[in-house]
């Protein structure tokens, strides 16, 4: 049976008042009232891991086109090259290892950049792309799973992958033990604070059934905390997708479709849908810059230093 609210002890501020939220893209989940914690209702931790491991597949699959287009890594560049910035503001050499790094771009660009680098990806598929497309070493799995030395690493990067794992405080730990002391966490995942998320209500491009918890700052402060980091920088950007996410949600709801805006996007490269894209990122950056000077930016990056 489904845990209820009474039931259920937040995991980062450990308080038991929770509001329930139908997100209507993608299952139900509780709100913590004090932190903003959300976490995705589900019958057991095995419906969890069901759930990320059916994402994966929906996202890596043989049919998708994150292996042929070039609007997704349009849509990314000004991600990673914010990523690299935010990190050699912190690092300028050293050892990293990434979780989940997709398609690659970032440890790619490090590499590049001399630093040394190591991934540790889910998807067997998209390790052979990275080790094909950059020669760096994947290693293919869970991270909590595999023997990595202690206190080896300078720098430990998790983009967008922590609100899919099944044990946060778990995967969390793997990080600081993999840390050298005085190591840092790099960590974005989507903003529970966001103006996005607010204003669409259910409708939050942030809900998903892979998505089995969403972070405020506070939440992902306090866990951080509990594993043995201190917080350095929390910063919230946000990206020309954001506002287009949140319209395609409204817009599937309105006329019952599945399809969504990263689909659409993506399975239509075009060079006017490309040239549409950068006008519209052009048009929109003031708005852009100012919801992300107030910290409501639908993304949520933290840096971390291990204690």
């Amino acid at each position: 049976m489904t845990e209820s609210r009474g039931e259920r002890t937040c995991p980062a501020c450990s308080n038991r008042e929770w509001q329930s939220i139908q997100g209507t893209r993608g299952g139900d989940y509780l709100r913590c009232r004090i932190c903003r914690y959300h976490v995705l209702l589900t019958d057991s931790s095995d419906d969890r891991t069901k759930a990320f491991e059916a994402e994966q597949e929906r996202f890596y699959g043989d049919d998708n086109s994150i292996f042929f287009t070039q609007i997704s890594y349009e849509l990314q560049d000004a991600r990673v090259r914010n990523r690299i910035r935010v990190l050699q503001r912190h690092l300028r050499q050293g050892k990293l290892i990434e979780v989940g790094p997709g398609s690659g771009e970032v440890l790619g660009q490090f590499k590049t950049l001399g630093y040394e680098v190591t991934g540790v990806e889910h998807s067997a598929k998209m390790a052979k792309v990275i080790r094909e497309r950059y020669g760096i070493d994947v290693v293919v799995g869970a991270f909590e799973e595999h023997d990595f030395p202690v206190d080896y690493f300078d720098a430990y990067l998790s983009f967008h992958v922590i609100e899919h794992v099944t044990d946060v405080a778990v995967h969390l730990q793997k990080a600081t033990d993999v840390l050298r002391p005085g190591g840092l966490a790099f960590i974005a995942t989507p903003n529970a604070d966001s103006w996005e998320h607010r204003f669409a209500g259910s409708l939050s491009p942030n809900f998903s059934p892979a998505h089995l918890q969403l972070f405020s700052k506070d939440s992902i402060d306090k866990m951080l905390q509990q594993a043995g980091f201190r917080i350095v920088e929390t910063l919230t950007p946000c990206y020309t997708d954001a506002w287009l996410r949140v319209a395609s949600s409204f817009y599937r709801n309105l006329r019952g479709r599945k399809v969504g805006y990263a689909d659409l996007a993506t399975r239509s490269d075009t060079p006017w849908r490309r040239r549409l894209i950068h006008a519209y990122s052009v048009a929109d950056w003031p708005f852009r810059a100012v919801q992300s000077m107030l910290r409501g930016g639908n993304e949520l990056f933290v840096v971390a230093k291990k204690t």
